[in-house]
């Protein structure tokens, strides 16, 4: 009779408002770190939901059928969202679970956590008070669960259990209207959940691919740091070698020079005392050819009185020494000759030195020639030094501005890498 009477009673839509919130609180239990709702509760909610007894298999199938399924959502959105939630969990969330340890944590290296903003605080908060108001309810749907159980046990006729259990049913609607309330808004909380979780990818892919652009294009400054590296070096070898050719040949020319010079010098220096000794010689010979000159004149003055002082002896004495004058004359005559002879050849001797004379002063000008053509080449190799000098700090101004483009790339690695590590904190 009992059977009859419940079986005629209209069922309300209770059992998928509790599969809902079998599944709600299953998700919120899993994402919280709580343990799973226990097989006693399960049977309560199938009792209270089917009051037909014949029911029971289809209830606890499909209790069981959406908190597998609530399972393995929340098996799948746990892993990621625990990491998002593990930020705001609070101890009282956590000692929510008594029955089920938690697996400790394995060790890692102490690190500093953000501190949470106030919208994670004010999550935190929201969720805590969620999970306050289900215990509450859980706790009330297992008191009217029980006080049915009761009720139906009892020894009261069967026309009141089914007013009892009608009015108890008519004031569990409330409660099954808050429910699904709280249903909604944790289906509203889910979907918010998986956008913000889609969000997040969507940050952390952009973040990955933004690493991988930083990474190439540090790795594309380190290769072209590396080339201006290599160059810079190499550039500085072959300037090292330039110069140390060129000052080679600087050094070796200046020896050829010096050498040269001094050879010059010496051969100067001999011929300086040849033309000295030359002039020396000149003067000499010009002095003891003007005391001969003089000494001529003086004899041709000299026989001109006795040429003069004959003339007038023999004027006077005409008649008596003919003969003798006539020996006189002959020998003037011979000594007139030798003193011709002898004109003759200090003539000779005259020109003789002049052509030496001669001789010496175009050895003198060949020498200064000489002595000009080893200037030029002294001032070529000193314009070739300046020269050399001008390049060599050209080389040096261009070395020091590939250093400081060196360094400016440096620099500018070392902010990227900051941003990096800035943007990875």
């Amino acid at each position: 009779m009992e059977q009859s009477l419940i079986q005629e009673i209209p069922q309300p839509k209770e059992p998928e408002n509790q599969i809902e919130s079998a599944q709600v609180e299953s998700q919120t239990q899993e994402s919280n770190q709580t343990s799973e709702v226990p097989e006693e509760s399960k049977v309560e909610i199938q009792e209270a939901a089917n009051p037909n007894p014949n029911a029971e298999e289809i209830s606890t199938a499909e209790l069981s059928k959406p908190i597998e399924n609530s399972e393995k959502i929340s098996i799948q959105t746990s892993a990621e969202e625990s990491k998002i939630q593990a930020k705001s969990a609070s101890p009282s969330q956590i000692s929510q679970s008594p029955k089920e340890p938690a697996k400790p944590a394995p060790k890692e290296a102490p690190r500093s956590l953000p501190k949470p903003t106030l919208i994670e605080v004010a999550e935190v908060k929201e969720q805590e008070s969620q999970a306050d108001k289900l215990k509450q309810l859980k706790n009330l749907l297992k008191d009217r669960i029980s006080e049915a159980k009761a009720l139906i046990d009892s020894a009261l006729p069967a026309n009141e259990k089914i007013k009892l259990l009608i009015d108890r049913l008519t004031d569990q609607i409330p409660c099954t209207k808050m429910l699904e309330s709280e249903i909604q808004s944790n289906r509203k909380r889910v979907t918010n959940m998986a956008r913000e979780k889609e969000s997040l990818i969507n940050e952390l892919s952009s973040e990955r691919e933004m690493r991988r652009k930083l990474e190439n294009y540090c790795r594309e400054i380190q290769k072209q740091n590396r080339q201006i590296q290599d160059e810079c070096k190499s550039m500085t070898d072959d300037e090292k070698k330039k110069r140390e050719e060129l000052t080679e040949k600087l050094n070796n020319a200046l020896k050829e020079v010096t050498s040269k010079f001094e050879e010059n010098e010496q051969e100067r220096i001999k011929q300086i005392e040849e033309n000295e000794n030359l002039k020396q010689r000149m003067q000499e010979l010009g002095n003891h050819a003007i005391q001969r000159d003089d000494e001529y004149q003086k004899i041709i003055m000299q026989k001109d009185l006795e040429t003069q002082l004959c003339k007038v002896q023999l004027e006077y004495k005409a008649g008596f020494k003919e003969a003798e004058l006539k020996n006189q004359l002959v020998l003037y005559k011979d000594r007139f000759e030798e003193f011709s002879s002898t004109i003759t050849k200090s003539n000779s001797a005259f020109e003789t030195i002049r052509a030496e004379v001669k001789k010496v002063d175009d050895r003198l000008q060949a020498e200064q020639d000489i002595n000009k053509e080893l200037r030029k080449r002294k001032e070529k190799a000193d314009i070739g030094i300046v020269e050399i000098l001008t390049a060599k700090n050209n080389w040096k101004k261009e070395l020091a501005e590939l250093k400081a483009r060196h360094d400016a790339l440096k620099g500018e690695c070392s902010r990227l890498l900051i941003e990096k590590k800035n943007r990875a904190t």
